[in-house]
């Protein structure tokens, strides 16, 4: 997790402008203690991507992406809807025998997920054969709806999904490569408690974001929202301290819109007046 070919001193300033929560996924990480993490708590929420060219508010898989994990060669998604999905790598991923031979990518939960299992497991025999070693991160959008966690726990299929889930994070050969893996959901106990109890999985709650992290987002979408936000240029720093979501900074300026423009109908109305 971190930037190619940057400077000890870049990374280290990286490093302080991530959240909370994002650093301390980076120190498990790098440490070893954890490869698997349950990210819950205030995952729908925009968060701050501190990019050294254009800082922006994103979405958590976007910030995923390109803060925690440039690094990687292969970054896959998988949710319900849209099956697996290559964000980063497709070139690398085409280079895998199963999808030379089928390139259809499963949707269905048991499928995915074995799918995704199969090639953890060929990229780490790669790197144990010594031919070629690839860091692969895998985000498993809405993990409560793939593995929920169902009362009596009596539906093999989805223990034995869960378990493989599971053994990203424990299994010998996966351990001992570079494989990440999150889990996204809003609640822990919505998700199956064979991930959630799972000692080898970190838990990482996104809290709300704090007055100096909205203060930060605010310089962003004041600087490019100027005009819609110039009523509230004194109110900003009220506005940090009272707390909110990014979403709902996000959402400002277009509540302040008719502060810049007005309807082209009101226009055309007033230029009709002047006329008479």
């Amino acid at each position: 997790m971190g930037t190619p070919g940057a400077t000890t001193s870049t990374v280290a300033a990286a490093k302080s402008a991530l959240p909370k929560w994002a650093h301390e996924a980076v120190q498990l990480y790098e440490s070893n203690a954890a490869s698997q993490f349950i990210v819950y708590g205030n995952v729908n929420d925009q968060i701050l991507c501190p990019t050294a060219s254009t800082p922006h508010l994103a979405g958590l898989v976007e910030f995923l992406c390109e803060v925690l994990l440039p690094r990687f060669d292969v970054v896959l998604s998988y949710d319900l809807g849209n099956g697996i999905r290559v964000e980063r790598g497709g070139e690398v991923f085409s280079k895998w025998p199963q999808m030379q031979r089928d390139p259809t990518l499963p949707s269905a939960p048991r499928a995915a997920i074995e799918k995704l299992t199969y090639y953890f497991r060929y990229v780490a025999n790669l790197a144990r054969l010594n031919r070629e070693r690839l860091q692969v991160a895998c985000i498993i959008k809405s993990a409560d709806l793939l593995a929920p966690a169902v009362q009596g726990g009596l539906d093999y299929d989805l223990n034995a999904l869960a378990s493989l889930i599971r053994d990203w994070s424990s299994e010998a050969l996966l351990t001992s490569h570079s494989i990440a893996s999150f889990l996204i959901t809003e609640n822990l106990n919505d998700l199956h408690p064979l991930i959630v109890n799972n000692p080898r999985a970190a838990q990482i709650k996104i809290a709300l974001p704090s007055p100096g992290e909205l203060t930060d987002a605010l310089n962003v979408v004041g600087s490019k929202y100027s005009c819609a936000l110039k009523e509230y240029s004194s109110d900003l720093g009220n506005i940090a301290q009272r707390g909110t979501s990014h979403s709902s900074l996000r959402a400002l300026p277009w509540t302040r819109w008719r502060a810049c423009s007005r309807p082209k109908s009101t226009l055309k109305k007033k230029l009709l007046q002047m006329t008479w």
